[in-house]
Protein backbone atom coordinates (compact mmCIF):
# COMPACT_ATOMS: atom_id res chain seq x y z
CA UNK A 1 0.00 0.00 0.00
CA UNK A 2 2.87 2.39 0.75
CA UNK A 3 4.18 1.90 -2.79
CA UNK A 4 0.73 2.63 -4.25
CA UNK A 5 0.38 5.75 -2.05
CA UNK A 6 3.70 7.05 -3.37
CA UNK A 7 3.67 6.00 -7.02
CA UNK A 8 0.04 6.44 -8.10
CA UNK A 9 -0.36 10.13 -7.14
CA UNK A 10 3.04 10.88 -8.66
CA UNK A 11 2.23 9.12 -11.93
CA UNK A 12 -1.07 10.95 -12.24
CA UNK A 13 0.13 14.50 -11.47
CA UNK A 14 3.81 14.57 -12.44
CA UNK A 15 3.25 14.80 -16.26
CA UNK A 16 0.93 17.76 -15.75
CA UNK A 17 3.41 19.48 -13.45
CA UNK A 18 6.32 19.01 -15.85
CA UNK A 19 4.22 20.25 -18.76
CA UNK A 20 3.15 23.31 -16.81
CA UNK A 21 6.74 24.08 -15.75
CA UNK A 22 7.99 23.80 -19.34
CA UNK A 23 5.27 26.18 -20.50
CA UNK A 24 6.15 28.64 -17.74
CA UNK A 25 9.80 28.57 -18.83
CA UNK A 26 8.70 29.03 -22.43
CA UNK A 27 6.95 32.23 -21.39
CA UNK A 28 10.03 33.30 -19.40
CA UNK A 29 13.09 32.59 -21.59
CA UNK A 30 15.36 34.62 -19.31
CA UNK A 31 14.61 32.24 -16.43
CA UNK A 32 15.03 29.21 -18.71
CA UNK A 33 18.46 30.50 -19.79
CA UNK A 34 19.52 31.11 -16.19
CA UNK A 35 18.63 27.52 -15.25
CA UNK A 36 20.51 26.18 -18.28
CA UNK A 37 23.61 28.22 -17.43
CA UNK A 38 23.57 26.83 -13.88
CA UNK A 39 23.29 23.26 -15.19
CA UNK A 40 26.12 23.86 -17.69
CA UNK A 41 28.35 25.25 -14.94
CA UNK A 42 27.71 22.57 -12.33
CA UNK A 43 26.99 19.44 -14.38
CA UNK A 44 28.24 20.24 -17.87
CA UNK A 45 26.89 18.28 -20.82
CA UNK A 46 29.09 15.19 -20.69
CA UNK A 47 26.72 13.38 -18.32
CA UNK A 48 23.14 13.50 -17.15
CA UNK A 49 22.22 15.31 -13.92
CA UNK A 50 21.87 13.07 -10.87
CA UNK A 51 20.28 13.50 -7.47
CA UNK A 52 23.76 14.27 -6.11
CA UNK A 53 23.62 17.50 -8.15
CA UNK A 54 20.35 18.71 -6.64
CA UNK A 55 21.97 20.53 -3.71
CA UNK A 56 24.40 22.21 -6.13
CA UNK A 57 21.63 23.57 -8.40
CA UNK A 58 19.74 26.05 -6.19
CA UNK A 59 18.15 27.93 -9.07
CA UNK A 60 16.74 24.72 -10.54
CA UNK A 61 15.32 24.01 -7.09
CA UNK A 62 13.57 27.37 -6.74
CA UNK A 63 12.12 27.10 -10.26
CA UNK A 64 10.50 23.83 -9.20
CA UNK A 65 9.20 25.40 -5.98
CA UNK A 66 7.74 28.37 -7.83
CA UNK A 67 6.12 26.14 -10.45
CA UNK A 68 4.51 24.04 -7.70
CA UNK A 69 3.24 27.22 -6.05
CA UNK A 70 1.96 28.77 -9.27
CA UNK A 71 0.24 25.65 -10.58
CA UNK A 72 -1.27 24.07 -7.44
CA UNK A 73 -2.45 21.11 -9.53
CA UNK A 74 -4.57 19.88 -6.61
CA UNK A 75 -6.15 23.05 -5.13
CA UNK A 76 -7.67 21.43 -2.02
CA UNK A 77 -5.81 19.24 0.44
CA UNK A 78 -7.18 16.06 1.99
CA UNK A 79 -9.86 16.52 4.63
CA UNK A 80 -8.59 17.01 8.20
CA UNK A 81 -10.51 16.48 11.44
CA UNK A 82 -10.00 18.57 14.57
CA UNK A 83 -9.17 16.36 17.53
CA UNK A 84 -9.86 19.12 20.06
CA UNK A 85 -11.44 22.58 20.30
CA UNK A 86 -9.17 25.01 18.48
CA UNK A 87 -8.85 28.75 17.89
CA UNK A 88 -7.24 29.69 14.58
CA UNK A 89 -6.73 33.34 13.53
CA UNK A 90 -9.75 34.46 15.55
CA UNK A 91 -12.02 31.59 14.48
CA UNK A 92 -13.32 28.94 16.85
CA UNK A 93 -13.24 25.43 15.40
CA UNK A 94 -15.01 22.83 17.59
CA UNK A 95 -13.64 19.36 18.14
CA UNK A 96 -14.76 16.93 15.43
CA UNK A 97 -15.04 19.62 12.73
CA UNK A 98 -13.99 18.49 9.24
CA UNK A 99 -11.55 21.01 7.70
CA UNK A 100 -10.50 21.22 4.04
CA UNK A 101 -7.27 23.28 3.60
CA UNK A 102 -7.38 25.53 0.52
CA UNK A 103 -3.86 25.13 -0.91
CA UNK A 104 -4.56 27.36 -3.92
CA UNK A 105 -5.61 30.24 -1.66
CA UNK A 106 -2.46 29.82 0.44
CA UNK A 107 -0.28 29.91 -2.68
CA UNK A 108 -2.04 32.94 -4.15
CA UNK A 109 -2.32 35.07 -1.02
CA UNK A 110 -1.08 38.58 -2.00
CA UNK A 111 -0.49 39.56 1.64
CA UNK A 112 2.08 36.77 2.00
CA UNK A 113 3.63 36.52 -1.50
CA UNK A 114 3.28 40.13 -2.63
CA UNK A 115 2.85 39.30 -6.32
CA UNK A 116 1.49 35.73 -6.39
CA UNK A 117 0.30 36.05 -10.00
CA UNK A 118 3.89 36.44 -11.24
CA UNK A 119 6.29 33.56 -11.91
CA UNK A 120 9.29 34.71 -9.86
CA UNK A 121 11.59 31.92 -8.60
CA UNK A 122 13.91 34.42 -6.89
CA UNK A 123 11.32 34.85 -4.12
CA UNK A 124 12.79 31.65 -2.62
CA UNK A 125 16.36 33.02 -2.56
CA UNK A 126 18.18 35.53 -0.37
CA UNK A 127 21.79 36.58 0.10
CA UNK A 128 22.46 33.39 2.11
CA UNK A 129 21.05 31.04 -0.52
CA UNK A 130 17.84 28.99 -0.39
CA UNK A 131 15.09 30.25 1.91
CA UNK A 132 12.75 27.93 3.79
CA UNK A 133 10.27 26.23 1.45
CA UNK A 134 6.82 27.46 2.47
CA UNK A 135 4.88 25.94 -0.43
CA UNK A 136 2.06 23.50 0.37
CA UNK A 137 1.73 21.67 -2.95
CA UNK A 138 1.82 18.31 -1.13
CA UNK A 139 -0.28 19.37 1.82
CA UNK A 140 1.00 20.10 5.30
CA UNK A 141 1.30 18.77 8.79
CA UNK A 142 1.87 15.17 9.82
CA UNK A 143 -0.37 13.87 7.02
CA UNK A 144 1.65 15.41 4.18
CA UNK A 145 1.64 13.43 0.93
CA UNK A 146 3.81 10.30 1.27
CA UNK A 147 5.10 10.77 -2.28
CA UNK A 148 6.44 14.31 -1.83
CA UNK A 149 10.14 13.43 -1.76
CA UNK A 150 9.70 10.93 -4.61
CA UNK A 151 7.85 13.52 -6.73
CA UNK A 152 10.35 16.32 -6.10
CA UNK A 153 13.24 14.01 -7.02
CA UNK A 154 11.54 12.99 -10.26
CA UNK A 155 10.69 16.59 -11.17
CA UNK A 156 14.32 17.55 -10.66
CA UNK A 157 15.66 14.68 -12.77
CA UNK A 158 13.17 15.16 -15.61
CA UNK A 159 13.42 18.96 -15.81
CA UNK A 160 17.18 19.23 -15.35
CA UNK A 161 17.72 16.54 -17.99
CA UNK A 162 15.38 18.25 -20.44
CA UNK A 163 16.85 21.73 -19.91
CA UNK A 164 20.40 20.40 -20.14
CA UNK A 165 19.74 19.27 -23.71
CA UNK A 166 16.85 21.31 -25.08
CA UNK A 167 15.51 24.85 -25.24
CA UNK A 168 11.73 25.33 -25.29
CA UNK A 169 10.04 28.18 -27.16
CA UNK A 170 6.60 29.07 -28.47
CA UNK A 171 6.04 28.34 -32.20
CA UNK A 172 5.78 31.52 -34.25
CA UNK A 173 2.21 30.85 -35.39
CA UNK A 174 0.93 29.25 -32.21
CA UNK A 175 0.98 31.55 -29.18
CA UNK A 176 0.85 29.86 -25.81
CA UNK A 177 -2.56 29.70 -24.13
CA UNK A 178 -3.42 31.40 -20.88
CA UNK A 179 -1.62 29.35 -18.24
CA UNK A 180 -4.31 30.16 -15.72
CA UNK A 181 -6.47 27.61 -17.56
CA UNK A 182 -4.83 24.43 -16.26
CA UNK A 183 -7.29 22.17 -18.06
CA UNK A 184 -6.19 23.26 -21.54
CA UNK A 185 -2.40 23.30 -21.24
CA UNK A 186 -1.89 19.60 -21.99
CA UNK A 187 -2.33 20.18 -25.74
CA UNK A 188 -0.29 23.39 -25.89
CA UNK A 189 2.21 23.44 -28.81
CA UNK A 190 5.88 24.07 -27.95
CA UNK A 191 8.88 24.32 -30.27
CA UNK A 192 11.83 22.28 -29.01
CA UNK A 193 15.36 23.26 -30.00
CA UNK A 194 18.41 21.09 -29.34
CA UNK A 195 21.09 22.90 -27.32
CA UNK A 196 24.44 22.64 -29.13
CA UNK A 197 26.05 19.44 -27.93
CA UNK A 198 23.19 17.24 -26.80
CA UNK A 199 24.04 14.36 -24.53
CA UNK A 200 20.89 12.63 -25.74
CA UNK A 201 21.11 13.12 -29.50
CA UNK A 202 24.79 13.41 -30.32
CA UNK A 203 25.96 10.07 -29.05
CA UNK A 204 26.91 6.85 -30.77
CA UNK A 205 26.58 3.52 -29.03
CA UNK A 206 29.73 1.72 -30.12
CA UNK A 207 28.27 -1.66 -29.19
CA UNK A 208 25.28 -3.05 -27.38
CA UNK A 209 27.24 -2.95 -24.12
CA UNK A 210 30.03 -0.56 -25.07
CA UNK A 211 30.63 3.04 -24.00
CA UNK A 212 28.58 5.97 -25.21
CA UNK A 213 30.79 8.52 -26.98
CA UNK A 214 29.76 12.11 -27.62
CA UNK A 215 30.36 12.67 -31.33
CA UNK A 216 30.33 16.46 -31.02
CA UNK A 217 32.13 17.10 -27.73
CA UNK A 218 33.97 20.37 -27.15
CA UNK A 219 37.59 19.43 -26.59
CA UNK A 220 40.14 21.85 -25.19
CA UNK A 221 41.88 22.10 -28.56
CA UNK A 222 38.60 22.83 -30.33
CA UNK A 223 37.66 25.39 -27.70
CA UNK A 224 40.94 27.29 -28.00
CA UNK A 225 40.74 27.25 -31.81
CA UNK A 226 37.21 28.67 -31.62
CA UNK A 227 38.41 31.44 -29.31
CA UNK A 228 41.31 32.14 -31.67
CA UNK A 229 38.90 32.68 -34.57
CA UNK A 230 37.27 35.53 -32.62
CA UNK A 231 40.50 37.57 -32.92
CA UNK A 232 41.28 38.28 -36.58
CA UNK A 233 44.87 39.28 -35.82
CA UNK A 234 45.66 36.08 -33.86
CA UNK A 235 48.68 34.15 -35.14
CA UNK A 236 47.86 30.82 -33.50
CA UNK A 237 50.94 30.91 -31.25
CA UNK A 238 48.87 30.95 -28.04
CA UNK A 239 46.80 28.03 -29.33
CA UNK A 240 49.98 26.10 -30.04
CA UNK A 241 51.35 26.93 -26.59
CA UNK A 242 48.18 25.84 -24.80
CA UNK A 243 48.20 22.57 -26.75
CA UNK A 244 51.74 21.94 -25.50
CA UNK A 245 50.68 22.68 -21.92
CA UNK A 246 47.74 20.30 -22.10
CA UNK A 247 50.08 17.59 -23.42
CA UNK A 248 52.37 18.18 -20.43
CA UNK A 249 49.40 17.93 -18.05
CA UNK A 250 48.33 14.65 -19.67
CA UNK A 251 51.84 13.26 -19.27
CA UNK A 252 52.09 14.36 -15.63
CA UNK A 253 48.62 12.90 -14.96
CA UNK A 254 49.76 9.56 -16.32
CA UNK A 255 52.92 9.67 -14.20
CA UNK A 256 50.95 10.58 -11.06
CA UNK A 257 48.62 7.62 -11.51
CA UNK A 258 51.53 5.25 -12.01
CA UNK A 259 53.71 6.77 -9.29
CA UNK A 260 53.33 3.98 -6.76
CA UNK A 261 53.69 1.19 -9.31
CA UNK A 262 56.69 2.79 -11.03
CA UNK A 263 58.34 3.71 -7.70
CA UNK A 264 58.38 7.42 -8.48
CA UNK A 265 58.13 8.39 -4.82
CA UNK A 266 61.81 7.91 -4.10
CA UNK A 267 64.58 10.42 -3.51
CA UNK A 268 65.89 12.04 -6.68
CA UNK A 269 68.93 10.26 -8.06
CA UNK A 270 68.36 6.85 -6.47
CA UNK A 271 68.96 3.75 -8.57
CA UNK A 272 66.70 0.73 -8.97
CA UNK A 273 67.78 -2.91 -9.16
CA UNK A 274 68.33 -2.66 -12.92
CA UNK A 275 70.79 0.16 -12.40
CA UNK A 276 68.36 2.73 -13.84
CA UNK A 277 68.08 6.18 -12.29
CA UNK A 278 64.68 6.72 -10.62
CA UNK A 279 63.47 10.32 -10.86
CA UNK A 280 61.32 11.87 -8.19
CA UNK A 281 57.86 12.74 -9.49
CA UNK A 282 58.22 16.51 -9.13
CA UNK A 283 61.50 16.47 -11.06
CA UNK A 284 59.91 14.34 -13.78
CA UNK A 285 56.96 16.77 -13.99
CA UNK A 286 59.36 19.71 -14.26
CA UNK A 287 61.26 18.09 -17.12
CA UNK A 288 58.00 17.27 -18.93
CA UNK A 289 56.85 20.89 -18.75
CA UNK A 290 60.20 22.31 -19.82
CA UNK A 291 60.51 19.93 -22.78
CA UNK A 292 56.97 20.57 -23.99
CA UNK A 293 57.24 24.36 -23.59
CA UNK A 294 60.63 24.72 -25.27
CA UNK A 295 59.61 22.50 -28.18
CA UNK A 296 56.44 24.52 -28.83
CA UNK A 297 58.45 27.30 -30.55
CA UNK A 298 56.24 29.85 -28.78
CA UNK A 299 58.19 30.64 -25.58
CA UNK A 300 61.37 32.57 -24.82
CA UNK A 301 61.64 32.51 -21.01
CA UNK A 302 60.48 29.89 -18.50
CA UNK A 303 60.25 30.29 -14.73
CA UNK A 304 59.80 27.12 -12.73
CA UNK A 305 59.51 26.53 -9.00
CA UNK A 306 62.13 23.80 -9.43
CA UNK A 307 64.78 26.03 -11.04
CA UNK A 308 66.66 28.77 -9.20
CA UNK A 309 67.20 30.90 -12.31
CA UNK A 310 65.24 31.82 -15.43
CA UNK A 311 65.36 29.22 -18.21
CA UNK A 312 66.12 30.91 -21.54
CA UNK A 313 64.87 29.01 -24.57
CA UNK A 314 67.33 28.41 -27.40
CA UNK A 315 67.29 31.32 -29.86
CA UNK A 316 66.11 29.23 -32.83
CA UNK A 317 63.13 27.95 -30.77
CA UNK A 318 62.10 31.27 -29.22
CA UNK A 319 58.62 32.75 -29.41
CA UNK A 320 56.86 35.71 -27.83
CA UNK A 321 55.51 34.18 -24.61
CA UNK A 322 56.88 33.85 -21.08
CA UNK A 323 55.55 30.98 -18.96
CA UNK A 324 55.78 30.76 -15.16
CA UNK A 325 54.79 27.40 -13.71
CA UNK A 326 54.75 25.12 -10.70
CA UNK A 327 55.03 21.67 -12.31
CA UNK A 328 53.71 19.78 -9.30
CA UNK A 329 52.01 21.84 -6.60
CA UNK A 330 51.47 19.98 -3.33
CA UNK A 331 54.21 17.46 -4.10
CA UNK A 332 54.74 16.88 -0.37
CA UNK A 333 51.34 15.12 -0.44
CA UNK A 334 52.29 12.65 -3.19
CA UNK A 335 53.11 9.77 -0.88
CA UNK A 336 49.70 9.88 0.84
CA UNK A 337 47.76 10.12 -2.46
CA UNK A 338 46.20 13.54 -1.78
CA UNK A 339 45.09 15.55 -4.82
CA UNK A 340 47.93 17.55 -6.35
CA UNK A 341 48.23 19.75 -9.43
CA UNK A 342 50.19 21.89 -11.87
CA UNK A 343 49.84 25.68 -12.15
CA UNK A 344 50.84 27.93 -15.06
CA UNK A 345 50.74 31.61 -16.01
CA UNK A 346 51.41 33.00 -19.50
CA UNK A 347 52.71 36.50 -20.25
CA UNK A 348 53.50 38.17 -23.57
CA UNK A 349 56.84 39.88 -24.20
CA UNK A 350 56.58 43.66 -24.12
CA UNK A 351 59.46 44.34 -26.51
CA UNK A 352 60.20 42.00 -29.40
CA UNK A 353 63.05 44.16 -30.77
CA UNK A 354 65.55 43.18 -28.06
CA UNK A 355 66.70 39.81 -26.69
CA UNK A 356 64.47 38.53 -23.85
CA UNK A 357 65.69 39.43 -20.39
CA UNK A 358 64.80 38.97 -16.73
CA UNK A 359 62.96 42.31 -16.55
CA UNK A 360 60.37 41.05 -19.03
CA UNK A 361 59.60 38.11 -16.77
CA UNK A 362 58.87 40.38 -13.80
CA UNK A 363 55.43 41.54 -14.95
CA UNK A 364 52.46 42.07 -12.62
CA UNK A 365 49.54 39.66 -12.85
CA UNK A 366 47.32 42.23 -14.54
CA UNK A 367 49.44 41.66 -17.66
CA UNK A 368 48.59 37.95 -17.87
CA UNK A 369 47.43 36.58 -21.22
CA UNK A 370 46.21 33.26 -19.82
CA UNK A 371 46.46 31.13 -16.69
CA UNK A 372 45.27 27.78 -15.50
CA UNK A 373 45.89 24.69 -13.46
CA UNK A 374 45.73 20.95 -13.82
CA UNK A 375 44.19 18.98 -10.95
CA UNK A 376 45.12 15.34 -10.48
CA UNK A 377 42.43 13.89 -8.25
CA UNK A 378 39.58 11.43 -8.72
CA UNK A 379 39.71 12.67 -12.30
CA UNK A 380 42.18 14.89 -14.12
CA UNK A 381 40.86 18.38 -14.78
CA UNK A 382 42.34 21.41 -16.50
CA UNK A 383 40.84 24.77 -15.53
CA UNK A 384 41.71 27.57 -17.94
CA UNK A 385 41.12 31.27 -18.44
CA UNK A 386 42.27 33.21 -21.48
CA UNK A 387 40.60 36.42 -20.38
CA UNK A 388 36.96 35.75 -21.19
CA UNK A 389 35.86 33.80 -18.13
CA UNK A 390 36.86 30.43 -16.71
CA UNK A 391 36.21 27.00 -18.20
CA UNK A 392 36.87 23.50 -16.87
CA UNK A 393 37.94 20.54 -19.00
CA UNK A 394 37.99 16.94 -17.75
CA UNK A 395 40.36 14.38 -19.23
CA UNK A 396 38.40 11.59 -20.92
CA UNK A 397 40.76 8.61 -20.78
CA UNK A 398 38.79 6.73 -23.44
CA UNK A 399 39.74 9.27 -26.13
CA UNK A 400 42.75 10.91 -24.45
CA UNK A 401 41.29 14.41 -24.73
CA UNK A 402 40.27 17.16 -22.34
CA UNK A 403 36.51 17.71 -22.79
CA UNK A 404 34.61 20.83 -21.74
CA UNK A 405 32.56 19.84 -18.70
CA UNK A 406 32.15 23.12 -16.81
CA UNK A 407 31.54 26.12 -19.02
CA UNK A 408 31.77 29.69 -17.73
CA UNK A 409 32.59 28.76 -14.13
CA UNK A 410 31.47 31.33 -11.54
CA UNK A 411 32.36 31.45 -7.88
CA UNK A 412 29.42 32.16 -5.51
CA UNK A 413 29.42 35.68 -4.08
CA UNK A 414 29.67 34.18 -0.60
CA UNK A 415 30.55 30.71 0.61
CA UNK A 416 30.39 28.74 3.84
CA UNK A 417 33.97 27.45 3.99
CA UNK A 418 37.27 28.97 5.06
CA UNK A 419 40.57 27.33 4.14
CA UNK A 420 43.76 28.07 6.09
CA UNK A 421 46.48 26.11 7.87
CA UNK A 422 45.37 26.54 11.50
CA UNK A 423 48.56 24.89 12.69
CA UNK A 424 50.14 28.33 12.35
CA UNK A 425 47.53 30.13 14.47
CA UNK A 426 50.15 31.18 17.00
CA UNK A 427 52.08 32.93 14.20
CA UNK A 428 49.17 34.92 12.73
CA UNK A 429 48.65 38.61 13.30
CA UNK A 430 45.63 39.79 15.30
CA UNK A 431 43.55 40.62 12.21
CA UNK A 432 43.70 37.09 10.82
CA UNK A 433 43.00 35.61 14.26
CA UNK A 434 39.92 37.83 14.66
CA UNK A 435 38.59 37.01 11.18
CA UNK A 436 38.95 33.24 11.63
CA UNK A 437 37.39 33.42 15.09
CA UNK A 438 34.45 35.38 13.63
CA UNK A 439 33.87 32.59 11.11
CA UNK A 440 34.10 29.87 13.75
CA UNK A 441 32.01 31.69 16.36
CA UNK A 442 29.71 34.14 14.53
CA UNK A 443 27.38 36.43 16.44
CA UNK A 444 24.70 35.85 13.79
CA UNK A 445 24.15 32.84 11.54
CA UNK A 446 25.88 29.50 11.28
CA UNK A 447 29.65 29.06 11.63
CA UNK A 448 31.75 28.42 8.55
CA UNK A 449 33.20 24.98 7.91
CA UNK A 450 36.99 24.53 7.85
CA UNK A 451 38.64 22.70 4.93
CA UNK A 452 42.37 22.57 4.29
CA UNK A 453 44.15 20.02 2.12
CA UNK A 454 47.62 21.54 1.94
CA UNK A 455 47.66 21.42 -1.85
CA UNK A 456 46.91 24.88 -3.24
CA UNK A 457 45.32 23.55 -6.43
CA UNK A 458 42.93 21.32 -4.49
CA UNK A 459 42.03 24.02 -1.96
CA UNK A 460 41.52 26.74 -4.58
CA UNK A 461 39.51 24.44 -6.87
CA UNK A 462 37.13 23.64 -4.00
CA UNK A 463 36.85 27.36 -3.24
CA UNK A 464 36.05 28.09 -6.90
CA UNK A 465 33.35 25.42 -6.95
CA UNK A 466 31.65 26.03 -3.61
CA UNK A 467 32.68 29.55 -2.64
CA UNK A 468 34.32 30.72 0.55
CA UNK A 469 37.87 31.92 1.11
CA UNK A 470 41.40 30.52 0.83
CA UNK A 471 44.06 32.24 2.93
CA UNK A 472 47.81 31.95 3.27
CA UNK A 473 48.68 35.08 5.26
CA UNK A 474 52.03 36.45 6.31
CA UNK A 475 53.21 35.08 9.65
CA UNK A 476 55.89 35.93 12.19
CA UNK A 477 58.15 33.31 10.60
CA UNK A 478 57.26 34.32 7.01
CA UNK A 479 56.54 38.08 7.11
CA UNK A 480 56.46 38.26 3.30
CA UNK A 481 54.15 35.28 2.94
CA UNK A 482 54.99 31.78 1.79
CA UNK A 483 53.36 31.19 -1.61
CA UNK A 484 55.25 32.33 -4.70
CA UNK A 485 53.83 35.31 -6.54
CA UNK A 486 54.64 34.49 -10.17
CA UNK A 487 53.56 30.88 -10.46
CA UNK A 488 51.17 30.35 -7.54
CA UNK A 489 49.47 33.57 -6.41
CA UNK A 490 49.14 35.33 -9.78
CA UNK A 491 47.63 32.50 -11.85
CA UNK A 492 45.19 31.52 -9.10
CA UNK A 493 44.23 35.15 -8.51
CA UNK A 494 43.67 35.60 -12.25
CA UNK A 495 41.35 32.58 -12.42
CA UNK A 496 39.34 33.52 -9.32
CA UNK A 497 39.02 37.12 -10.53
CA UNK A 498 37.82 35.96 -13.95
CA UNK A 499 35.25 33.78 -12.16
CA UNK A 500 33.85 36.77 -10.26
CA UNK A 501 35.90 36.54 -7.06
CA UNK A 502 38.61 38.67 -5.48
CA UNK A 503 42.28 38.11 -4.63
CA UNK A 504 44.30 40.46 -2.38
CA UNK A 505 47.60 40.37 -0.52
CA UNK A 506 45.86 42.06 2.41
CA UNK A 507 46.26 45.59 1.06
CA UNK A 508 46.05 45.62 -2.75
CA UNK A 509 44.90 43.19 -5.44
CA UNK A 510 47.47 40.44 -5.95
CA UNK A 511 47.40 41.12 -9.70
CA UNK A 512 48.68 44.67 -9.09
CA UNK A 513 51.79 43.58 -7.19
CA UNK A 514 54.94 44.25 -9.26
CA UNK A 515 57.41 41.39 -8.70
CA UNK A 516 61.05 42.14 -7.94
CA UNK A 517 62.44 38.59 -8.04
CA UNK A 518 61.30 35.42 -9.82
CA UNK A 519 60.71 33.47 -6.61
CA UNK A 520 59.18 36.36 -4.66
CA UNK A 521 56.67 35.34 -2.01
CA UNK A 522 53.39 37.02 -1.11
CA UNK A 523 50.52 36.61 1.37
CA UNK A 524 47.20 35.90 -0.30
CA UNK A 525 43.48 36.05 0.46
CA UNK A 526 41.32 34.84 -2.43
CA UNK A 527 37.81 33.53 -2.94
CA UNK A 528 34.22 34.75 -2.97
CA UNK A 529 33.85 38.52 -3.33
CA UNK A 530 31.96 39.08 -0.08
CA UNK A 531 34.20 36.77 1.94
CA UNK A 532 37.38 38.51 0.78
CA UNK A 533 35.79 41.90 1.47
CA UNK A 534 35.05 40.70 5.02
CA UNK A 535 38.66 39.80 5.78
CA UNK A 536 39.92 43.03 4.18
CA UNK A 537 37.59 45.02 6.44
CA UNK A 538 39.05 43.34 9.52
CA UNK A 539 42.62 43.93 8.29
CA UNK A 540 41.92 47.62 7.62
CA UNK A 541 40.36 48.02 11.05
CA UNK A 542 43.51 46.67 12.70
CA UNK A 543 45.79 48.76 10.47
CA UNK A 544 44.08 51.93 11.74
CA UNK A 545 44.77 51.03 15.36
Amino acid sequence: MIGIDMVFPTASTLPSMITFTVLLLTQHPEIQEKVQNEIDTVVGRHRQPSLDDRAKLPYMEVVIREALRKATIIPLSVVKKCTEDTYFQGYFIPKGTMVVPNLWAAHMDPEFWGDPENFRPDRFLDERGLKKDLTLAFGGGKRVCAGETFSRHLMFLFLSGLLQNFTFAAPKDSPLPDLDDLWRIQSSPVAVGKRGRSWVKDSINMSSSGPVIDSDCMTLTRFVLAEQRKIPSATGDLTQLLNSIQTAVKAVSSAVRKAGIANLYGIAGTTNVQGEVVKKLDILANELFINMLTSSYTTCLLISEENETVIEVETEKQGKYIVCFDPLDGSSNIDCLVSIGSIFAIYRRQNLDTPPGLSEALQPGNQLVAAGYGLYGSATMLVLSIGGGVNGFTLDPSIGEFVLTEANMKIPSRGKIYSINEGYTHLWDDAVKEYVNNKKNPKVGKPYGARYVGSMVADVHRTLKYGGIFMYPATKDSPKGKLRLLYECNPMAYILTQAGGLAYNGNIPILDVVPETIHQRAPIFLGSKEDVEDVLAVIRKHNKN
